[in-house]
């Protein structure tokens, strides 16, 4: 056993896969969908929401990206034509994210990508009891961050 400890190894360990899986994530959607992981994401969110839009506040929340982050990643998908912006008509400093029927098309290809990657790299491997464990252990911890329920 390294200076960490067996905590210190678990925790490399977790952060060095994931990082890696992210990573690998990334590369696989860029090459077969030509978007990466956070543009990913903002379509799952996008796709999860109902057709009337979801505030983009709420977006950068749910996904943990800065607001200026978001509001560039938004700007390049609605250019592409993933998305529109749309003004709130009772506040116009509220801007809702509907999803486009090409930014859909586009999810749905991206998602099966996502999917395979993610049950090739890690789902597969895991048996009931991991499966168990990592439930328990990161719904402690995001609770611990704050985060809602999903």
């Amino acid at each position: 056993m390294n200076s960490l400890g067996k905590r210190g190894v678990a925790w490399r360990a977790f952060f060095e896969a994931s990082e890696l899986l992210r990573a690998r994530i990334d590369q696989e959607l860029k090459m077969s969908c030509g978007i990466g992981l956070g543009e990913y994401n903002v379509l799952l969110v996008l796709h999860e929401s109902d057709d009337h839009g979801i505030r983009m506040g709420d977006v950068a929340r749910a996904l943990v990206f800065a607001p200026s982050r978001l509001t560039y990643m938004v700007g390049v998908m609605e250019k592409n034509g993933w998305l529109s912006r749309v003004a709130c008509p009772q506040d116009g400093r509220v801007a809702y994210l509907q999803k486009s029927e090409d930014g859909e098309a586009l999810y749905a290809q991206a998602s099966g990508v996502h999917r395979a990657v993610v049950r090739e790299i890690f789902l597969d491997d895991l048996e009931d009891s991991d499966v168990d464990a990592l439930v328990k252990i990161f719904t402690r911890t995001r609770n611990k961050l704050g985060a809602s329920e999903k």
